[in-house]
Parts: C-alpha cells; structure tokens; sequence
C-alpha cells in the first residue's frame, strides 16, 4: 500500500501527469450543471461544485508548477536573483494561453449538448489545441532562456554570477562602490566579475539602487528593498520585513476554505441521502463522523486565520509587570516566574517555561488528536503516519508542555524587545540560520 502511494505521487510529481488531469477535471467541472439526472437545480449545482472541490487541488498543484516556471529561477532558498534576461513577452503570452485553456476546456464540455452550435466546439477546441502547448512549452521555454544568459543573484554574504559556462563566482559588496550605470550587467560590473554573462541580462527594477546602497552602508535590506526584490525576511533587521504575505495569507485562506467547504458538502450530502431513504441510517455514523470533525477542526482553524488576518497590527503578546500575555496561541498570562528564558534568533522567539509551570494546552482539535494518535502509534508496533502539526495558519504551531515558540512574520522581537528593557527574565540571542 505504501509503495503504491508513493509510485501515485511520484507519477503525479510529473507536470505532464498534472496536465492531464487538471485538463480533464475542467472538462468535467461543468458536467453537473448538463445532467439530466432528476436532482433538481441545487443538486446539479452541487454535483458541479463537487467536481470543482476535487480538482482544486491538482489545479493549484499545477498552478505552483507553472508559477514557479514563469517567475525568477531563483537558485534555492538562499540567494535571491537581481539580474537576469527580460522575457515579458514570454510571461503574458504564457498567462494568456493558460486564461484560454480554463476557458475552453469547459466550454468544449458544453458544446457537446446537442443543442449548442457546432462553431462553439470547433472553436473551443482549436483554442484548446493551441492554448494548451503555448501554456506548458512556453514557460519552461523561457525560463531556460534566461538561464542560458546566466543570473546575478544575492546571497548574505554578497552577490553570486551563474552561467552556464563559469562555475559560480562570488563578488563582495564592497567591490561593487563603483558599479557602472551602464544596463547592461556584462559591462557594469568591475573587474570581469560579470564575465560569463548575456548582454542581455539587465538588473531588475530597484536591484541596482539596493546593491549600490549594501556596498557603501552593508548588507542590511530596507523592508521596501526586501518586498520590492523578494528577499528574505530575516536579511533586514526591520520586522517588517518578516511579516506574512498577502498572498501567503490568501493561500492558507484559500485552503482551508476549501477544506470547509468539502467537508460540508460531504456531510451534507450523506444526511440528505439517508433523509432522502435512499441510503440506510446506520450510515450517519459510519461515516459522517469524519467531515463532522473535519468541520470542526478546519473550521475553527479558518475563523482564527481570518480574524489574524482581519487584525494586522494585532501583536503576538503583550509585557506586563505580572508576565507574559499570550495572544497568538491563546494561553494568557505567563508569570515571569514560570518563564525560564526567551530565546530570539533573528525575528523567531521561543520562550521556555520552568518544570513547575502550569503545562501549555494547545487549543487547536486536530493538533491535540494528532498528539494523541503518536501517543498511540509510538506504543505500537504497527506504523502509523502522522498527520502533521499546525496545518492552516497563525498560532497552530509550536505549542508543547514548556514552551512558546513564535515564528518570524508574527512579530515577536520586538515584544521580547519590551521583555528585556523590563529586565524581568534573561533574553538569550543566538545567530540567525541561512
């Protein structure tokens, strides 16, 4: 079973794998709607959402793949690209035959009824046939065309040039005080650095200002420079510019929104099928259990990633003379006495409690029954997976018996900063990872 499982997700790891089933659950999404089963409108209209439920997650798993095709090749999670070959065109040609192809799968799945003209299929089908390669050649296309003209990528310790010719070259920052002016990058970088590189390859918009302002001042991005360039939040010093994302923030929402949805429709389903007499009682307990408590688990998760969501400013804790207030993991007052030490490396805080204190509960359903079941599968000699910890969103993470932890985009420095001007527990620093 687990090597079946695993040779279906290695298969599904293919973008080809994906495209045939993203394509074929867009022909399939508005099938509910042309039933001619004796539902009634609602049920062709769930039947329809259904499909749609089903195939989110392949569209999003593709979505990611062709995202990750026409954004920068950044060069792994360490370095971030500042220079590289424009292909705009590219991009928007790309964008355009992926609008086509979500418009016209459908669209020839309608054109199917016999009432519909036979132009509309015709039509729909020729945007489908070349929509569909342009959308999945083209991206991949274009991202090797700019690696083959080389990048200039940012790293902690200074920039990196890549090109397929040269085996990469580091440059220091200070060596770059009197970067040319010149666009193109090739004859703007001093001393041959840039050798190696297209003379196509142009600095990104605001990339040369930044890399200018590190040489002479140090490597310290502003939180303008580190949105506008995709850097890494724990390279600036301001807190800012760890915080999350809009579009991270969309994504939890988006996921667990469906997730809700889902599980509603299921539960909803199998009660109006056994009200209905077409399924037998004893099937609510059999398995409505399940989207129940995936309702109640997701649920709650989704309400508290919407009102963090709601409340940007909303700090993770407050200081006070009594204790440590906890807001992001709802546990309230933490007296000093019971708080052995905080621990910040970079914007991430973790605070350790005393072995006297009062154990920390986790007040999230699934984490609590996740701990349970590795209880459980620990005592076992059958191998249980686990189901994972703090899926969903802001405070769904880092709860155990003696300690807090906090990540970086909530902000926590600076509260620990309030903790140590108050000098009523140790605050330990410790160097920042990456």
């Amino acid at each position: 079973m687990a090597v079946s499982s695993r040779t279906a997700m290695a298969v599904l790891s293919l973008p080809p794998a994906r495209g045939v089933l993203s394509v074929m659950f867009l022909a399939l999404a508005p099938l509910g709607l042309m039933a001619d089963m004796d539902m009634g409108a609602p049920g062709r209209v769930a039947l329809s959402l259904v499909m749609v439920l089903l195939g989110a997650p392949i569209w999003a798993w593709t979505l990611a793949g062709f995202w990750k095709d026409v954004s920068r090749p950044d060069h792994g999670d360490r370095s971030v690209v500042l220079a590289k070959r424009p292909r705009r065109l590219a991009v928007a040609v790309s964008w355009v035959a992926l609008a086509v192809v979500v418009i016209a799968v459908p669209t020839f799945t309608i054109s199917t009824r016999p009432e519909m003209p036979e132009e509309l299929a015709i039509g729909s089908l020729l945007a489908v046939l070349v929509g569909l390669p342009t959308a999945s050649l083209l991206p991949m296309l274009s991202r090797w065309y700019v690696i083959r003209g080389g990048t200039v990528s940012v790293e902690r310790q200074g920039l990196v040039v890549r090109s397929p010719w040269q085996k990469p070259r580091g440059v220091r920052l200070w060596l770059l005080e009197d970067l040319g002016e010149e666009p193109r990058v090739l004859e703007a970088m001093p001393d041959g650095t840039g050798d190696g590189l297209a003379p196509g390859v142009r600095w990104r918009p605001g990339a040369r200002d930044a890399v200018l302002r590190w040489a002479a001042e140090g490597f310290d991005p502003t939180f303008e420079e580190a949105r506008a360039l995709g850097l890494r939040g724990e390279w600036s010093s301001d807190p800012r510019a760890s915080a999350e994302t809009w579009r991270s923030k969309a994504g939890v929402i988006l996921f667990l929104g469906w997730a809700v949805i889902l599980c509603g429709l299921l539960a909803g389903g199998i009660l109006y099928f056994v009200a209905r007499g077409d399924s037998p009682w004893w099937i609510l307990p059999m398995l409505g259990w399940a989207p129940v408590l995936g309702l109640a688990i997701l649920g709650r998760r989704l309400l508290r990633v919407l009102r963090h969501t709601a409340q940007p400013g909303r700090p993770p804790a407050r200081v006070t003379e009594e204790g440590w207030v906890d807001l992001l993991h709802e546990q309230g007052l933490i007296r000093w006495e019971h708080i052995t030490h905080l621990m910040v490396r970079g914007h991430e805080v973790l605070l350790v409690a005393t072995e006297d204190a009062p154990p920390f509960r986790d007040r999230d359903l699934g984490n609590r029954l996740n701990d349970r079941v590795e209880g459980w599968a620990e005592r076992s000699r059958v191998p249980v997976p686990s189901a994972g910890l703090g899926v969903g969103g802001p405070g769904l993470w880092g709860v155990g018996e003696r300690h807090l932890s906090y990540p970086p985009e909530s902000n926590a420095s600076a509260v620990a900063d309030e903790a140590e001007a108050l000098g009523r527990i140790p605050v330990q620093r410790v160097p920042s990872r990456g």
